[in-house]
């Protein structure tokens, strides 16, 4: 799996470079450089949202099913994430922070790599 971490500090979910696919990644690398320990981060927003890591989507295996969050909660809407919602094997469900902590497994989607398994980084003080 993939070692990832919970990234420093929120992004602002209304921030339109985070719903289009562009050059302009500082969102990203402002996070990533933050935790140069880890393969990537976990992005969430003001509210305590999760959104998505910097190298793609997000899901959650929760309860036996798979959730990503909703686009809203500020994040790019990948292809694949969309193929997979189009297909059902996915859902999506706004996730909170705590609810990394309490998946059964964590991946990062997209076109190119699919389904990568992530490995939470594991803080003794979990977010609210």
């Amino acid at each position: 799996p993939l070692k990832v971490a919970l990234a420093d500090e929120p992004i602002d979910s209304r921030e339109p470079f985070l719903f289009h696919k562009t050059t302009h990644r500082e969102i990203y690398e402002r996070r990533q450089e933050g935790r140069p320990d880890c393969g990537d981060v976990i992005l969430h927003n003001e509210r305590g949202e999760v959104t998505e890591c910097c190298l793609g989507n997000l899901v959650a295996l929760i309860d036996g099913r798979y959730w990503t969050p909703p686009i809203e909660s500020g994040l790019l809407g990948g292809t694949f994430r969309a193929e997979l919602l189009e297909r059902g094997e996915i859902r999506e469900k706004i996730l909170k922070i705590k609810d990394l902590y309490i998946a059964e497994r964590l991946f990062l989607i997209n076109s190119v790599r699919r389904w990568m398994e992530l490995e939470l980084e594991r803080t003794s003080v979990i977010p609210i």
